[in-house]
């Protein structure tokens, strides 16, 4: 995040690891599960992914729709 100049709320992790998710989120960071396999169960811990995902193809859908809502709401202010 320092490299690329970003805040924690403005960074988003992807992956397919339920763990990893668990793991940003617990210090301010989104997170997008990849959830690629419907045998594969989200850990049942406190935090839960920003999105979920049944593979990278959706995966632009969610962030499209996430720039459009930031960008009303920035717009609104």
């Amino acid at each position: 995040m320092k490299r690329a100049e970003s805040l924690p709320e403005r960074t988003c992790l992807i992956s397919q690891n339920p763990f990893d998710v668990t793991g940003t989120h617990a210090v301010g960071i989104n997170s997008l599960w990849v959830w690629r396999s419907s045998d594969a169960v989200f850990d049942p811990w406190e935090f839960q992914p920003a999105a979920t995902v049944s593979g990278l193809t959706r995966f632009a859908d969610v962030v499209q729709t996430t720039l459009r809502r930031e960008r009303m709401e920035s717009a609104c202010e």
